[in-house]
């Protein structure tokens, strides 16, 4: 399956939603998350994915590579949306804002030898800019969107059927719907983020390390958005449950909320006639925390087995 830049760069901004980056680290023995779901007999392989690689993340582990060549089809969180790109980039990434104080002298400063890629930038709306800036840097560091796992596992896809969680305009709305204030806070952050604090969330990502990506989430939605307001926040409808502060807020909408979504989504996919035995990909910070799409899977019925610690390739398992 070819994908295109287009298709590429709708990965990247997956990038956004789960704050993920990718480093040169070597892990001697990869083991990223991967549980085998099973609901009402039917069979899913949950794997947690970061949306940027590089050539030594591959092949990936012979567990992973086992589970996805037994699939009868993929799912990714979205589906890339070749035909209607432009216009949605269009609509949710075109609305510049006049940069706030302290952003400008942050990002005056970024721009001293990068004027004309600045230029490029300057008509997109602000949690784009930050995107192009996070994903500038990380080719500094040897890292690209191409390698990312989602790519890469679309590409090896073949001829099975490809399925998707959300849509690509619910994300792209996603960012967009964050106010000014976060969005500059997103550009300010893309800069000044050290490369120790990127690399590091991958070594966790390759390790498997649930409890410390946890806390790296956390981190650094609280480095991004600590200052801002609760009420800055975009909101949902019939929140399920009510939180306190902004981080609480920012986690809700990013994470949570979705994460109930995928769980309906992967159990709906499970049993529409004919499915069994799917691939599941979707961005690590859906596989941490108490509210994880796991912890929502098991609220609906199901059994999950952690393939690192039990046997889940075998039939009788």
């Amino acid at each position: 399956m070819a994908i295109s830049q287009r298709c590429r760069f709708m990965y990247r901004v997956l990038l956004c939603l789960s704050f993920f980056c990718a480093s040169s680290l070597v892990i001697a023995e990869d083991k990223p998350l991967l549980y085998k779901v099973n609901i009402k007999g039917k069979t899913a392989y949950l794997f947690g994915s970061i949306h940027i690689g590089q050539a030594d993340f591959y092949p990936l582990p012979r567990r992973v590579t086992e589970a996805f060549s037994r699939a009868s089809g993929l799912v990714v969180e979205a589906k890339p949306d070749n035909e209607h790109m432009v216009r949605l980039l269009q609509k949710y990434g075109r609305k510049p804002y006049a940069l706030d104080e302290r952003t400008a002298l942050v990002f005056e400063q970024y721009c001293q030898d990068r004027g004309d890629f600045c230029a490029t930038i300057s008509t997109f709306s602000p949690w784009l800019q930050a995107l192009q800036i996070s994903l500038m840097r990380y080719g500094a560091l040897g890292l690209s969107s191409q390698l990312g796992v989602d790519v890469t596992l679309m590409e090896q896809n073949g001829q099975r059927p490809l399925y998707e969680l959300e849509s690509a305009e619910e994300q792209l709305a996603l960012l967009a719907s964050f106010s000014e204030a976060i969005q500059w806070q997103m550009l300010e952050e893309s800069i000044k983020a050290s490369d120790e604090q990127m690399l590091l969330l991958v070594s966790a990502w390759r390790k498997g390390d649930a409890r410390l990506l946890s806390r790296l989430i956390k981190s650094q939605l609280s480095a991004r958005f600590g200052k801002t307001q609760a009420e800055d926040l975009p909101q949902k409808r019939n929140m399920s449950v009510k939180v306190n502060n902004t981080e609480d807020a920012l986690i809700e909408r990013l994470l949570w909320q979705r994460n109930q979504t995928m769980a309906s989504n992967i159990e709906r996919l499970l049993n529409a006639q004919g499915l069994d035995n799917l691939f599941v990909v979707v961005g690590v910070g859906h596989l941490v925390g108490d509210r994880s799409i796991q912890s929502e899977l098991i609220k609906q019925g199901a059994s999950i087995k952690n393939c690192w610690q039990e046997d889940c390739l075998s039939t009788n398992h």
